[in-house]
């Protein structure tokens, strides 16, 4: 009678041993899920915003950072050394951008409407595209100048000259006969590999 208590005992014993470890496993699964080791990204070109220079030396186009940036900066794509560049740094975001040269880019951004009327950090109806035009060059080093300062410009086009091209549809012949468009598609999945960004990537289409 004694063994039979002592074993009944034992088997309650590792029982309830079994069902700790048991719920303790299921209590992790919980707490700490399995997680994908696939790097998720949101890379991605602002759609239709890709633009060569007059020259067909470098293209520009416009792209949020999953590395921080949450707003659309300009960065551009150099033919030669096949590298690509983050060209602003400004605190509003830039809703459009082109070559005024082959060493100028215009842009048009909220950077400083937001820094001198704060309500346009919250735009309502169709305030969010509203900003002044900029002007970057590099003929010696990168300097930025401010344009307007109305706030209240809206298109970028009548700041261009009127030679510029501002549509996708010409066949750039100094980037492997490559339309701007497949151009854009090319350097996305090249952003996509070399994911997350640094300062530079390499890209050789």
């Amino acid at each position: 009678m004694k063994k039979i208590t002592v074993i009944a005992s034992i088997v309650l014993t590792l029982t309830t041993l079994a069902s700790c470890t048991s719920s303790s496993v299921k209590s992790s699964e919980v707490q700490n899920p399995p997680t994908s080791s696939k790097s998720v990204t949101s890379i991605q070109i602002t759609e239709g915003s890709l633009r060569a220079s007059p020259q067909e030396r470098s293209v520009l186009f416009l792209m949020k950072d999953p590395q921080g940036i949450s707003q659309e900066q300009i960065f551009t794509y150099d033919l030669l050394t096949q590298k690509i560049q983050r060209k602003t740094f400004v605190f509003g975001r830039v809703f459009e951008a082109d070559y005024k040269s082959e060493n100028e880019i215009i842009f048009l951004s909220n950077t400083d409407l937001i820094k001198e009327k704060p309500r346009y950090l919250y735009p309502q109806n169709n305030e969010h595209s509203s900003g002044d035009i900029y002007q970057l060059s590099e003929v010696s080093q990168p300097r930025l100048k401010r344009i307007t300062n109305t706030g209240t410009e809206t298109e970028l086009s009548p700041f261009l000259p009127k030679t510029r091209k501002t549509d996708l549809t010409p066949t750039i012949s100094s980037i492997r006969g490559l339309s701007l468009k497949e151009v854009e598609e090319a350097i996305s999945k090249c952003l996509e590999r070399n994911s997350p960004l640094n300062s530079e990537v390499n890209c050789s289409l």
